[in-house]
């Protein structure tokens, strides 16, 4: 019996190993939410309005990951990684379109209706959600979408819809 057994056993750790390797990918960990995190920064930091303003002076104070999602489409590898945020703006954004102070110097009114006007005050703090989606690669996950959302405030229009 014990025979049997010490042979079933070597039998076994080939096999095992095959099994592993064959399933590799399932087993590597899904993107992490500081991919995430520096996906979100950078997206935030690059976007642009139509004459090309920026969102402006921000800080990140919070990122978290809320959910995740795995899904595979046409053999490729996805992973959805919803997340809560919050963003400050510690010297105000465009603050006088809420104010209704004179603007800066080179500035008019109407940036206020500007999609990327996004007024804050000084202060201010910005709760936003969305997803980013993932694409799994030969070299790791890769960020290849995301979605910015926050509740509509006074003149926050459609920048965080991206």
């Amino acid at each position: 019996m014990s025979i049997i057994s010490s042979q079933f056993v070597k039998a076994l750790i080939p096999c095992s190993l095959v099994c592993l390797m064959s399933t590799g990918c399932s087993l590597q960990s899904n993107p992490s939410e500081a991919e995430a995190h520096m996906f979100f920064e950078s997206t935030m930091s690059n976007a642009k309005g139509f004459s090309g303003e920026g969102l402006g002076s921000f800080r990140v104070a919070s990122f978290q990951k809320t959910d995740g999602l795995s899904s595979t489409e046409g053999g490729v590898q996805n992973y959805s990684l919803m997340y809560s945020a919050n963003v400050e703006y510690p010297e105000g954004n465009n603050a006088f379109c809420l104010d209704n102070s004179s603007p800066p110097p080179g500035e008019t009114g109407l940036r206020c209706l500007s999609d990327f006007a996004n007024a804050q005050a000084v202060g201010a703090v910005q709760n936003l959600r969305g997803v980013v989606k993932f694409t799994r690669t030969e070299s790791g996950w890769k960020p290849q979408e995301i979605s910015i959302k926050c509740d509509r405030g006074h003149m926050s229009h459609n920048w965080c819809s991206l």
